[in-house]
């Protein structure tokens, strides 16, 4: 289940909970999970912002080198074809 989800269930469930006094304690429990959750999902996303991130910069290493390749392979093309 996606948080985005969740979050939306809580909000609208949250108004409801909190007009009755008798569930006061589960409308603490939901804010307090909806918290968590939200704070869990920032920290995946910066997680997954840096592992993008590393991967892009490793991505781009390879196709330099996949470049640099390219152009030693051309030469010593070149130069079997100037021997020739």
């Amino acid at each position: 289940m996606s948080i985005s989800i969740v979050i939306n269930f809580v909000e609208q469930l949250l108004p409801q909970i909190q007009d009755d006094s008798r569930n006061h304690k589960l409308s603490v429990l939901l804010q307090d999970n909806l918290e968590h959750y939200v704070r869990l999902n920032k920290e995946l996303a910066a997680k997954y912002r840096q592992l993008q991130g590393n991967y892009l910069a490793l991505k781009g290493e390879m196709l330099d080198r996949l470049g640099d390749r390219v152009k030693a392979e051309m030469f010593v093309k070149d130069l079997k074809k100037v021997n020739a």
